[in-house]
């Protein structure tokens, strides 16, 4: 049995992407967990439209910028929303933000709004500089994307390389591997990441992603290390070395494909663990010099009286570690070759069914 089978899937077919939706889909916790997923990703994706001080589009005394909100230009850098709604004149327009405050802006329209409580100007309120906190959580949802997708992806493909090497050449590499694993593991995560950040002050948001994806692949690489001594043994890769295919061909067509399910729910994981170690290094100041969730909960510290400091991004943080979560168990359960997912409708007519074979 191939190692696409195990899984369900036919590799390459677009019914198997279908079919693994459909049984995702017919999981409810996997659902609403995608939806929340699917709107951090839009607010990663815009978080330029949805929260800036520039506008989307404007046309100012005859000159025409096309998102300034993004590009910067130098023209506009003495003007904010406020101030350029003073500016338009006939034949001038602009099409505004959602919220017409960026993550960084202190005072907008030369007016310092300071702890203010959620209200019409300020939908999530502000913090203790005059800075608009559904600002910050729009664009911290991006740190928050772009750390958990691009840590994750480093340590799998560290994780997959050094797993598969262990697996397949057992030997001197295994022994390296396994002792690697060891000792990266014989540590708390978040405390192995505050002694590297100590040592290396990887205050940019790619240098806390690379932070994060060297130092997280020790699951990865156990888990994949373990599928492949097990796929050695299966009948289509004895076959494949029977007819003379390459160790290397062998490993990448017959062996690694069969962990990719185990290592995709491990993935997912890893997202949801990369965003809470990103906070909790924001909220310590060891994070990127960005708006994000951590360092907002680290200024609510400190203003007791600000509740909203804690509340809104605690509340981002939360339900999206938990969304990550519950979409891992979904994925897990859809790929599980020994349960059988069934539909909602299905699902109602197995449980009206159930009584009248019992009787």
């Amino acid at each position: 049995m191939s190692a696409h089978r195990i899984l369900g899937l036919s590799a390459g077919s677009k019914g198997s992407a279908r079919a693994l939706l459909g049984r995702l889909a017919a999981i409810r916790a996997t659902r609403w967990s995608g939806l929340a997923l699917l709107l951090l990703l839009g607010a990663a994706l815009f978080a330029d439209c949805l929260a800036s001080d520039l506008p989307i589009l404007l046309r100012l005394r005859g000159e025409l910028y096309v998102l300034p909100n993004m590009t910067r230009p130098g023209a506009l850098r003495p003007f904010d929303n406020q101030t350029l709604a003073g500016q338009l004149g006939p034949g001038d327009f602009a099409i505004w933000p959602l919220v017409r405050y960026g993550p960084s802006q202190t005072q907008p329209g030369g007016r310092l709004d300071v702890n203010q409580p959620p209200s019409s100007a300020h939908w999530l309120g502000t913090d203790d500089v005059g800075r608009d906190v559904f600002a910050g959580v729009v664009h911290g949802a991006r740190v928050a994307f772009l750390v958990g997708l691009f840590s994750v992806l480093l340590s799998v493909l560290i994780g997959l390389l050094l797993g598969a090497l262990a697996g397949s050449m057992l030997g001197l590499m295994d022994g390296m591997v396994t002792w690697g694993v060891a000792v990266m593991t014989s540590f708390p995560a978040f405390v192995l990441v505050l002694v590297v950040q100590g040592l290396v002050r990887a205050q940019d948001l790619w240098g806390i992603v690379l932070l994060l994806g060297l130092t997280g692949w020790a699951g990865v690489a156990r888990l994949v290390r373990g599928e492949v001594l097990r796929a050695r043994s299966l009948v289509h890769v004895e076959a494949a070395r029977a007819l003379g295919a390459s160790r290397a061909r062998v490993l990448l067509v017959h062996v690694i494909p069969y962990a990719r399910g185990p290592v995709l729910v491990a993935a997912t994981f890893g997202m949801a663990s990369a965003i809470l170690v990103e906070s909790g290094l924001s909220f310590l100041g060891l994070g990127p010099d960005t708006a994000s969730w951590g360092r907002i909960l680290a200024i609510g510290l400190t203003n007791r009286e600000a509740w909203w400091l804690v509340l809104f991004p605690g509340m981002a943080i939360s339900a999206t570690v938990l969304a990550y979560n519950f979409f891992a168990e979904g994925l897990q359960e859809a790929l599980d070759p020994r349960r059988e997912v069934l539909p909602r409708s299905r699902r109602k007519g197995a449980a009206q069914a159930a009584p009248g074979r019992a009787r």
